[in-house]
């Protein structure tokens, strides 16, 4: 009787068949290890804002020193992982906004981290931030910003904010202003940290919270009354 062999045609077949697994997984590694590249737009004072088709999530936005005018409306929006940054190109110092009626008007964007600005007040107020159609701005971040009057008028409202979920107030400074510093509607998940008002006794808030505010935290912050 002869004796049955092995079958190599077999176990090279077998081989073969673990090797592709491995292969895919390889590739896969490959794919997910390469981050999206991202772009920094400079603006001079005088150049158009960019529209939301030319800036992508992970972009920033970097202000060269002088005043920039009218900031929006802008809709711009990052993503969580991702999001879009607006800032001066040196922030020892700060560039400035100045607009007609809102000097930094942010409408229906999301995940945004604007920093190292100087805001001069429009007529209506310096920041307005407020989503568009049920559908709220999310995960916006202002920090180390200076909000102050055209000279000799007061600042309507610093920062006016309406349908904003997750909105985070850092580091950040307002004089001189007449209604609030700070005006919130429809709002959800608020936080302030380091927050200081410079204002006088022509001030009729600092802080004002009006109708669906809700999950609102205050910390490290100061009210400080300039004059008798």
């Amino acid at each position: 009787m002869t004796p049955t062999g092995r079958h190599p045609g077999r176990a090279a077949s077998r081989s073969s068949a673990h090797s592709v697994p491995l292969i895919a997984i390889l590739a896969l590694l490959c794919t997910v290890i390469h981050p999206a590249s991202a772009t920094d737009h400079v603006m001079a004072p005088g150049d158009p804002w960019p529209s939301a088709t030319e800036v992508a999530p992970g972009d920033r936005i970097l202000l060269t020193p002088g005043i920039h005018q009218n900031a929006g409306p802008l809709t711009l929006s990052g993503t969580s992982d991702r999001p879009i940054r607006i800032g001066s190109v040196d922030p020892s110092q700060p560039s400035t906004l100045l607009g007609d009626r809102w000097s930094l008007d942010v409408r229906g964007g999301s995940n945004l981290e604007i920093s190292t600005l100087m805001v001069i007040s429009g007529d209506s107020g310096a920041v307005r931030i407020r989503g568009v159609a049920d559908a709220p701005c999310r995960n916006i971040e202002l920090r180390n910003v200076f909000i102050t009057p055209t000279p000799g008028v007061l600042v309507p409202v610093g920062i006016d904010a309406d349908g904003v979920h997750d909105l985070r107030l850092l580091d950040l400074r307002v004089a001189l202003w007449q209604r609030a510093a700070i005006e919130l509607r429809n709002t959800s998940k608020v936080r302030v940290n380091r927050l200081t008002l410079q204002g006088d006794r022509r001030a009729s808030a600092g802080i004002r919270l009006n109708e669906g505010v809700r999950d609102t935290r205050i910390d490290k912050s100061a009210l400080l009354i300039i004059g008798g």
